[in-house]
């Protein structure tokens, strides 16, 4: 349950609200885990990318509860549309 009028949330939160609704949790339960990670051509998107570079991506890694899967992408818009599709495939397996 949100602390401020849903309206006023970040739509990313509002997002990731709607993927994982309160619910009784365990103490402490991870649920999800976003990981910001960088480093020597991680990702090769474009074609000069090819060429000795550095960059950054995104690690969204779901808690036991969920599946335990793990999506990447260079971009934040990606690595959650990936998500929402794992939750989808993950939510109609448990069906």
């Amino acid at each position: 349950m949100p602390d401020k009028e849903w309206n006023k949330l970040w739509l990313i939160d509002q997002k990731l609200r709607r993927l994982f609704p309160t619910q009784m949790w365990d103490n402490n339960e991870t649920i999800v885990t976003i990981t910001m990670y960088g480093g020597f051509e991680f990702f090769n998107t474009r074609a000069y990318h090819n060429y000795e570079n550095w960059s950054e991506g995104y690690r969204i890694t779901t808690g036991k509860r969920y599946g335990e899967f793990t999506v990447e992408a260079e971009d934040f818009d990606d690595a959650i549309r990936k998500l929402e599709e794992k939750m989808i495939q993950y939510k109609e397996t448990k069906q």
